[in-house]
């Protein structure tokens, strides 16, 4: 059997995906799973949504969604009670149940975020403690690292911010998650004033997003502004408003003038013919599971969200 080959023109066929997946064993829309966690968590009183929300990670103990319930959970004793002393025991709780590096970063991230608000040399401590320890989950990793480099105190936090990075280059499981830690790195090289060690970084993640919007700039600092549309071109063909943003028709009309070909440029790099998707199952919206294998030589255009 043919693989199914994704276009990002015709419409067919549309189909809602979460990007956390569905679970084998349960054919349930996950727009029922949220209308449950949100029916939890509109409890008006903190004592009750918390008892709902241990009831829905209870319910859905196999599910990822229990990670939202746990983060709220933790939310309302701290933010709205005011209960460190029970939120960091019911974290521990939590931390020597769950397995799942995934739950677990989460949990942790959730962590680092509270203290952040609370106590800023209590979350850079926490960091230090999780450079230094086993956790493992590339997001959590690359998520605390968004801190530390767009943070007001980037440049104080600067080494700090390699070693999170660092982590989460190691963690990474996908080229894509590896391009990411990359991009952001090279971002703080080039906030720092190391420019020529910045596009080096960058250039090993070329095509992402982040690493393409610096690499941009610093190939048109240097004169090399050929090159640099050709980059500018692909970061706006995948991120919206990048076009305005970077005034991108004007600098093409200077090295172009009277060219008009910005359009077309734009939509050929839009355009991915012939990549192949591997086997998978999806659930619709209404909660129906979708085989992409059942949809060989059929044109689908696939919606991809995910909740948060």
């Amino acid at each position: 059997m043919r693989r199914t080959t994704f276009s990002l023109i015709a419409v067919t066929v549309i189909l809602s995906v979460l990007v956390t997946g569905c679970s084998e064993k349960k054919e349930i829309s996950p727009i029922f799973l949220l209308e449950e966690l949100e029916a939890a968590t509109a409890r008006s009183d903190p004592e009750s949504r918390i008892e709902q929300l241990k009831i829905f990670a209870v319910n859905h103990q196999d599910h990822p969604y229990r990670a939202q319930a746990y983060s709220r959970i933790l939310e309302v004793m701290t933010v709205e009670l005011g209960d460190y002393v029970r939120a960091a025991e019911y974290f521990g709780e939590l931390m020597k149940k769950e397995t799942d590096p995934r739950i677990r970063g989460t949990l942790c991230y959730r962590k680092f975020a509270l203290l952040w608000k609370a106590d800023r040399e209590q979350a850079l401590s926490y960091i230090d403690e999780l450079v230094g320890g086993a956790e493992n989950h590339y997001r959590l990793f690359l998520y605390i690292s968004y801190y530390l480099v767009w943070g007001e105190d980037y440049e104080v936090n600067a080494q700090l911010a390699e070693r999170v990075l660092d982590r989460a280059i190691e963690s990474a499981k996908k080229d894509y998650e590896r391009n990411q830690a990359i991009a952001v790195l090279g971002t703080l090289k080039d906030k720092m004033g190391a420019t020529d060690e910045a596009f080096e970084i960058l250039s090993g993640a070329a095509g992402t997003p982040d690493a393409d919007e610096v690499i941009g700039r610093i190939l048109w600092d240097r004169g090399e502004r050929e090159k640099a549309l050709e980059v500018y071109i692909r970061y706006t063909a995948v991120i919206p408003g990048a076009r305005k943003q970077l005034s991108l028709d004007s600098l093409y009309t200077l090295v172009y003038p009277g060219s008009g070909d910005l359009d077309a440029k734009i939509w050929d790099k839009r355009i991915l013919n012939g990549t192949e998707l591997e086997e998978h199952r999806f659930v619709d919206i209404e909660g129906k599971l979708h085989e992409l294998g059942d949809y060989d030589d059929v044109v689908l255009v696939i919606n991809i969200w995910q909740p948060t």
